[in-house]
C-alpha cells in the first residue's frame, strides 16, 4: 500500500511519451481513505442523491471546531445571564444600617399616691374639660410640626448650613410622629414613623412590630410612645413638654464624615383608663423622657431619613418588670400608684435633663 504503483503485468515498461508521468506519486493509506466516494444507497439516488451529496460535502467545510466551541459558551453565558436575572431582578447590597440599641427605664411610682399629677398638674385637680389643670410645671405644647421649626444651625466641615438645617427638621419631624401622634400615641398606626428610617433599618424596625421583645434591639416603645387602647386613651390630644426640653437638639460632625444628632425630650400624657373614660379622679398623668442618638449622611438627608443610633427610654409610673413594655407603655393607675415597696429606690425626675437618662430602674421622684 506505501510503495509505489507498478504497472499491470504484461504492459509496456514505458507507452507513448516514455517514462509514466504518475509513476512517483506515493499514495499511503490515509489519503486513500480520505478519498474514497460514498456510494449513494438507491433510495437517495431515487430523491436527489445529487443534493444530499453537496450537503455532505458542504458540511464538510463547515465552521471550525474553535468557533463553534466560542458560540455555544456565549450562549451558555447568555442563558446564565437571563437565569440569574429573573431570580434576581435586583442585586442584593448588604445593609451597613446600625442596629438600634435600645433602653426602657421604668419609674415606679413614689411614695405619693399620684407624684406623676403632682408633677404635671400643679395643686389643682384637672377634669375632664381641662385635664391639666392650671398646671405650670410643663409648658404649653408646641407640636413637633416641621413648619414650627425655626432654629438656625451653623455649617459643619462637610454639611452645609442648609443641609444641617435639613437634617434637624428631619429630626423634628421623627419626633413629631414619635412623640404626639394620637394614631401612633394609640397603638393604631406604626407606617407615620417608619416612613422617617433609612431602608437600612426597616429590617429591625419591622421585626419590632411583629416579635416585640425586651432584648435591647426590638423594644417597639424604643422607637415610639404609644399605649394599648385597649387600656388607656387619651384625655386629650393635647402634650405637655418639659420646660428642660427647650432647645434640647444638638448636633456635631462624625469622624466618618456623617451627621450626629441628639435629642433628649421630656413629655407628659393625660391618660384615661379605657374601662372608665369619664371619670376625673381616674386621670393619670405619664411622664415618658426620650434621649436618642441619630445618624445622618448626605445622602439620608437627600432622602429625608434619618437613622437611629440609641434610644434611652425613662417612662412612669409603671412597674419595671412588666413584660407587655416592649409593646406598649403600661402606666399604673391613679387609684393604685401609691407607694408599693418603691421607696427605696432612688428617685428619678424625667425632666431633669441634668441627670443621665440611662439607669437599670427608678422611682417617680416626688
Amino acid at each position: 500500500m506505501g510503495g509505489r504503483a507498478e504497472p499491470p503485468e504484461g504492459a509496456p515498461e514505458g507507452g507513448s511519451g516514455g517514462e509514466d508521468e504518475f509513476r512517483s506519486v506515493v499514495f499511503d493509506e490515509s489519503f486513500v481513505r480520505a478519498a474514497r466516494i460514498q456510494e449513494l444507497s438507491a433510495s437517495e439516488r431515487l430523491g436527489g442523491g445529487a443534493g444530499s451529496h453537496s450537503t455532505r460535502r458542504r458540511g464538510m467545510r463547515g465552521l471550525p471546531r474553535q468557533a463553534l466551541a466560542l458560540m455555544l459558551l456565549i450562549a451558555l453565558a447568555f442563558a446564565a445571564a437571563v437565569y440569574m436575572g429573573v431570580r434576581h431582578p435586583y442585586p442584593e447590597v448588604p445593609s451597613t444600617a446600625t442596629q438600634l440599641s435600645i433602653e426602657i427605664v421604668p419609674l415606679q411610682p413614689g411614695p405619693s399616691a399620684s407624684p406623676s399629677r403632682k408633677a404635671a398638674a400643679g395643686a389643682v385637680v384637672p377634669s375632664l374639660g381641662d385635664p391639666w389643670g392650671s398646671a405650670t410645671a410643663y409648658q404649653t405644647y408646641v407640636p413637633f410640626d416641621t413648619a414650627q421649626w425655626t432654629e438656625n444651625p451653623h455649617a459643619t466641615t462637610h454639611f452645609t448650613k442648609s443641609q444641617v438645617n435639613d437634617a434637624m427638621r428631619i429630626v423634628w419631624g421623627y419626633l413629631g410622629d414619635s412623640t404626639d401622634n394620637p394614631a401612633v400615641l394609640s397603638g393604631r398606626d406604626t407606617d407615620a414613623v417608619a416612613k422617617w428610617l433609612t431602608a437600612g433599618q426597616r429590617r429591625q424596625f419591622d421585626a419590632s412590630i411583629s416579635a416585640p421583645a425586651r432584648d435591647g434591639r426590638h423594644e417597639l416603645t424604643g422607637w415610639m410612645v404609644r399605649f394599648n387602647q385597649a387600656e388607656w386613651v387619651l384625655a386629650t390630644t393635647e402634650v405637655r413638654v418639659a420646660p428642660s426640653s427647650a432647645h434640647a437638639i444638638t448636633f456635631s460632625e462624625l469622624e466618618d464624615g456623617s451627621l450626629e444628632v441628639v435629642s433628649d425630650y421630656t413629655s407628659v400624657y393625660a391618660l384615661l383608663p379605657a374601662r372608665d373614660p369619664q371619670n376625673p379622679q381616674a386621670l393619670t398623668f405619664f411622664s415618658v423622657r426620650r434621649q436618642i442618638h441619630y445618624r445622618l449622611t448626605a445622602a439620608d438627608i437627600a432622602e429625608n431619613h434619618v437613622e437611629l443610633v440609641h434610644s434611652v427610654v425613662q417612662a412612669g409610673p409603671m412597674a419595671c418588670e412588666d413584660p407587655g413594655i416592649a409593646s406598649y407603655l403600661t402606666p399604673y393607675a391613679a387609684a393604685t400608684a401609691a407607694a408599693s415597696g418603691a421607696s427605696a429606690v432612688p428617685g428619678v425626675d424625667p425632666a431633669d435633663h441634668s441627670q443621665p437618662a440611662d439607669a437599670l430602674c427608678g422611682r417617680l421622684a416626688d
